[in-house]
């Protein structure tokens, strides 16, 4: 029903204002390193590869954390196919690191002190628990990730 000038005019401006306000929201998606959500919330965050697959995603929240862009059905034999799997960035997406979890806006995060790595150590034998690998010996790298990161575009 178009908008024209009634009585219900106001309401009709106000759910437009609505609608527009969601619509923006809903390019924010939140991930975590175990999300399984859709993203729209911190308690509905999704993966990450999740979130870079979906179009409506086009600015990417990330937690703290440390992020593979594969698990390997069995890391002590990483398979080609695994190890071939990169994050891809799309033309246009946007992807901040540095959020504990429940920030409502970008300018809250801390990337200094909330670190999100995005690792190529797929079968997690050579980094620490912040995901932070100094090591560079072929032995813990043998399994690693071709390339983590891909910029599409």
């Amino acid at each position: 029903m178009p908008c024209l000038p009634s009585p219900l005019h106001r309401t009709c401006a106000a759910a437009l204002l609505l609608a527009a306000s969601a619509a923006a929201q809903a390019d924010v998606c939140r991930v975590t390193p175990t999300g399984a959500g859709d993203g729209s919330t911190w308690p509905q965050a999704s993966a990450l590869q999740a979130a870079l697959g979906r179009a409506e995603c086009s600015e990417i929240w990330v937690a703290q954390g440390v992020y593979t862009p594969v698990v390997p059905l069995d890391p002590a034999n990483v398979t080609t196919a695994e190890r071939s799997v990169s994050f891809t960035i799309r033309p246009g997406q946007q992807v901040y690191g540095g959020f504990a979890g429940g920030e409502t806006t970008r300018a809250a995060r801390d990337f200094a002190t909330r670190r999100s790595v995005l690792s190529g150590d797929i079968d997690s034998d050579g980094t620490s628990a912040d995901g932070i690998d100094a090591s560079v010996d072929a032995a813990h790298n043998a399994n690693n990730s071709y390339h983590v990161v891909w910029v599409d575009g």
